[in-house]
């Protein structure tokens, strides 16, 4: 015994008020025809026996075709020798008036006549479908009217199955259209098979077929739970695709009705109306693969339901799945990129589509759809998640530049996390736009921001704010004096390698060869040139800095000497710093030029990735280390963060490790 118990997927967008009035009607015509149904029955089968006994009693009578039928046993030869003895019988006893025959005929006749008028009455007869006569209505009927409890069951409960799904799918109208369909198809080709049928076909088979049939087009990897009884001990429960499940029960319907034409020709199935399965179902396939080709429902239904959704909301993203699942990823991407611009709210769909686009290498052609996420991730408080894409933007579609308020929103919270360098990327990307674009109350914000944050493009950003016609003069009066205080506060960054650079690529200097020496005695006092930057990009040609606001490049090669150490940053907070020496301390120099990068003004996970951003910090220098063969500073462990070695203050590790008695540049901390 095998039993369909359910399946992987059982949420609806809207309630199956179609499949739920169709339950409703077969339960609620088998329970009102339930008592005729006896009453009638007991009827028939009394006179039907009062007609076969009075036949007995006088076998020299004609039967009616019907009664003949009825008492015949099935067997030839037991027919025969029965009828033998009735000739034998007839020929004692047959009454020799022709009067009487005729009174005998009549009444044999009137017996089987209320019989069959009372199997008339069943309502299976009344309401179910007869080929040979088929009435108008009964097309319909006979869709809800079944023989017995266990086909009434087994029906709603394969109906329950399927129904709501394909309900759900193709919305309300169309659906309850198609099941009408299916089972008027099915009824219309059992009609054709067995025009001379006097019996009657009832059931909503045909039309449930129909609703399998289109199940397993439209949800064809689906995996179904079956229960299988075999026996005592073999049980339990097992899934198996809808593809096979389905497609085996249709061979299997189609094999019956092949059969049961052989061994019982004539008879509609025996019993079974096979033929109405097979093709109710085949009717339900076809009309699920014209939808399919049409794309119908992504065309026609779904814009026309969204607004009624009661449920759950998660069928057009899960047939988008469905179809990148099922080996077809171009149909699903159209029905994603639908889908998120219909419903820009859809974070699910959102995701599902930016990683098809990551997978696909479509990043640019959908940036927008990483817009649309970062703007709705933070509106639903998960700013890691828009964080995430925002790398991702950035990794891949480098020139991209989200809208203004989206911008400037994850600015703010990239600022909140602590994350100072990525937030002023983002503020960055306001700049440089057509006049106009970005509006006078998100710069003067932007720019905001940047001077409570001590960011480098607070300048640009106030400077753009002021220009702006629309900006009050008096605010614009305000950005511009802070920018002056906070460039009071700040040291200029002294004339570096990088400036002085005729190609803003690289920084021109004379390499080292490579390995790894113990540092020489440093040789000082010397003075330091600094240039501070931010690290952007680690690249195998060199290291990616942005310096204000270029963008430079610093071969591996020019770099003499890595210095590393921890020292307190701004408010007392531990930092790290770094220093890409271009001059060795024990080179007899009297300054030593420095790109110093802070450990608090960039993400080193956004550079290595090596885990937690301590060990993605340690990755970065053990890289800058490995490529550039440089000199590791104040040595080889303690450059690579095994530990960090630290100094009270900065100018305890300058003179310590790069023996630095004045410096020129801007050595804050921060």
């Amino acid at each position: 015994m095998l039993i369909p118990i359910g399946h992987e997927d059982t949420t609806v967008r809207r309630l199956p008020w179609v499949t739920i009035t169709i339950m409703g009607l077969c339960l609620a015509v088998f329970v009102a025809t339930l008592p005729s149904r006896g009453e009638h029955l007991r009827k028939a089968g009394t006179l039907l026996q009062q007609a076969a006994n009075y036949y007995m009693e006088h076998p020299w009578l004609e039967p009616d075709e019907r009664l003949a039928r009825l008492i015949s046993s099935g067997d030839e030869e037991t027919d025969a020798a029965m009828r033998e003895i009735l000739v034998q019988y007839a020929a004692r006893n047959r009454p020799a008036g022709a009067e009487e025959l005729r009174r005998q005929q009549e009444e044999l006749d009137a017996l089987v006549e209320r019989a069959f008028t009372e199997l008339e009455r069943l309502p299976s007869r009344k309401l179910g479908l007869v080929p040979a006569h088929p009435r108008p209505a009964a097309w319909i009927t006979h869709m809800f009217m079944h023989g017995g409890w266990w086909h009434l069951i087994g029906n709603l409960f394969i109906l329950f199955l399927t129904g709501p799904f394909l309900e759900d799918a193709w919305g309300r109208p169309l659906y309850a259209a198609f099941y009408v369909a299916s089972g008027l198809v099915a009824a219309a080709m059992f009609v054709v098979r067995y025009p001379h049928l006097d019996g009657p076909l009832i059931g909503a088979s045909g039309a449930i077929a129909g609703v399998m049939g289109a199940f397993l087009i439209r949800f064809w990897h689906r995996r179904i739970r079956f229960f299988y009884w075999f026996g005592i001990v073999f049980r339990g429960t097992f899934t198996a695709p809808a593809w096979l499940m389905l497609g085996l029960w249709f061979l299997q319907q189609l094999t019956y009705a092949q059969a049961m034409d052989v061994v019982v020709p004539g008879t509609g199935g025996g019993g079974t109306a096979y033929w109405a399965h097979v093709w109710g179902f085949a009717f339900g396939a076809f009309v699920a693969l014209g939808i399919r080709r049409f794309e119908v429902e992504e065309r026609f239904i779904h814009p026309a339901i969204e607004s009624k959704i009661t449920v759950v909301d998660n069928a057009p993203l899960d047939r988008a799945i469905e179809e990148i699942r099922s080996g077809d990823p171009e149909r699903g991407f159209r029905m994603l990129e639908a889908l998120v611009r219909r419903d820009p709210r859809n974070v699910d769909a959102g995701l599902a589509l930016w990683s098809l686009a990551l997978e696909r290498d479509r990043a640019g052609q959908n940036a927008w759809v990483a817009e649309r996420l970062i703007r709705g991730l933070l509106e639903a408080d998960d700013a890691e998640g828009a964080f995430r894409i925002w790398d991702e933007l950035r990794e891949f579609v480098p020139e991209a530049t989200p809208g203004p308020g989206v911008a400037l929103a994850l600015a703010r919270s990239l600022a909140g996390a602590g994350r100072p360098t990525d937030a002023q990327e983002a503020l960055r990307t306001l700049l440089g736009r057509p006049p106009g674009e970005v509006p006078a109350g998100i710069l003067v914000k932007a720019a905001r921001l940047a001077a409570a944050e001590e960011l480098d493009v607070v300048a640009p950003l106030a400077r753009a704010a002021a220009e702006h016609p629309e900006v009050d003069p008096a605010v614009a009066e305000e950005l511009t004096a802070s920018v002056g205080r906070l460039e009071e506060d700040r040291p200029g960054v002294g004339e570096g390698p990088v400036e002085a650079a005729a190609a803003p690529e690289t920084v021109p200097a004379d390499p080292v060869e490579g390995g790894e020496p113990l540092a020489p005695p440093v040789r000082g006092p010397k003075r330091l040139k600094l240039l501070e930057a931010v690290p952007v990009r680690f690249e195998p040609e060199g290291l990616v800095i942005r310096v204000g606001e270029r963008l430079q490049r610093v071969r591996h090669e020019v770099v003499r000497a890595v210095g590393v150490a921890g020292v307190p940053g701004a408010g007392g907070r531990p930092t790290l710093v770094v220093d890409l020496l271009l001059d060795a301390p024990w080179d007899d120099v009297a300054e030593v030029r420095s790109i110093r990068l802070w450990g608090s003004t960039f993400d080193p996970v956004r550079l290595m990735d090596a885990g937690t951003p301590l060990e993605s910090m340690r990755a970065l220098l053990d890289e800058l280390l490995r490529w550039s063969g440089a000199v590791p500073l104040p040595d080889p462990e303690s450059a690579r963060g095994k530990p960090f070695r630290t100094f009270a203050s900065v100018a305890l590790y300058e003179a310590e490790v790069l023996g630095i008695g004045g410096a020129e540049g801007d050595q804050a901390p921060r």
